[in-house]
């Protein structure tokens, strides 16, 4: 991956399975801020909230598709596997040391939803992270965030509130994906058969 001497990077991490149409659109807000020389889009490894049910490789490929489809593979989007080499469970204090020690001279910007914001003191070095990263974060309802010059808000109106449980809850039940994952993805995961067995709680 190319490294630009103190570029600002912009990482939108999460499990992204699937990766839903409520992904493309913090995708699309993301790449709409012009002072970020790239976004990368990171899926996660096993994390003790949350164990994946599909090949690291099938959410990677699904992201790909979206960039190549949905977004025209566009230069400034990024899908990185960085953190499905780090040991496993994952977790974000770790990666985000992982990611500053190999590009000492990027200036990272990490993305979050409000939710997980607010969650940050009950992680581990939550705390530290939440008083430290550079953050864009994605308002969700009334919620009260802090004025800094190193946080930017956003607020999403489409698809805000759609989470990837509910289309592995449809996969699952056979039911239509349209409304829940772009039409590549919705092949691609027709074909591999994936989610037919397995409903993880947690999006």
């Amino acid at each position: 991956m190319e490294s630009y001497t103190n570029s600002p990077v912009l990482i939108f991490g999460g499990g992204f399975n699937p990766p839903t149409l409520a992904h493309q659109e913090i995708i699309n807000a993301c790449l709409g801020l012009p002072d970020f020389t790239e976004v990368w889009v990171m899926p996660s490894g096993n994390r003790f909230d949350k164990q994946m049910n599909v090949d690291d490789s099938d959410r990677l490929e699904m992201l790909n598709l979206i960039k190549q489809y949905e977004f025209n593979n566009n230069s400034r989007l990024k899908i990185s596997d960085f953190e499905l080499h780090l040991p496993r469970p994952t977790q974000t204090y770790k990666t985000v040391a992982a990611l500053k020690a190999l590009h000492s001279n990027i200036d990272f910007w990490f993305t979050f939803g409000a939710d997980s914001y607010q969650g940050m003191p009950n992680w581990d070095r939550g705390l530290e992270l939440q008083s430290s990263l550079n953050m864009v974060i994605f308002e969700r309802g009334n919620t009260d965030m802090p004025q800094r010059e190193d946080i930017i808000k956003l607020r999403l109106n489409d698809h805000n509130g759609l989470s990837s449980t509910e289309a592995r809850i449809a996969a699952c039940d056979n039911r239509p994906l349209e409304g829940f994952v772009c039409q590549s993805v919705k092949r691609y995961i027709e074909k591999r058969n994936l989610y037919r067995t397995m409903v993880q709680k947690k999006s």
